[in-house]
């Protein structure tokens, strides 16, 4: 079975060649509060065009599988599709996190001439 990580990379894969997006997902480590090594996935729009430069971030999360389900939900928003509930944990990040701010963001910046 395929990773979260592995999964949402593919997915990013797919929203680039559909819609012309810039995606990509970064992972840093850093030493957690117990001294174990933690990897954070952040999931920006990043592209240069020649003195222009775009670094819009998307999400951050410790968690692939929350970076999976933010993957997946805003392929679902783009292709203008109702997005599933997630499960509790899930449910609590998108209150705190509100990743509709940046799916409407990737929707007026790709999707406005097909709107």
């Amino acid at each position: 079975m395929a990773s979260p990580l592995s999964l949402a990379e593919k997915i990013s894969t797919a929203l680039n060649a559909k819609y012309g997006t810039h995606i990509v997902i970064n992972s840093n480590k850093f030493f957690g509060k117990e001294g174990t090594i933690v990897n954070m996935h952040v999931v920006k729009d990043v592209y240069g065009r020649g003195h222009s430069y775009c670094d819009e971030e998307l999400f951050r999360s410790a968690s692939s599988i929350y970076t999976c389900l933010f993957m997946r939900d805003l392929l679902y928003y783009l292709d203008g599709k109702d997005i599933p509930k997630g499960d509790e944990g899930w449910e609590r990040q998108k209150a705190i996190k509100h990743p509709e701010v940046s799916f409407e963001y990737m929707r007026k910046k790709y999707l406005a001439d097909k709107l």
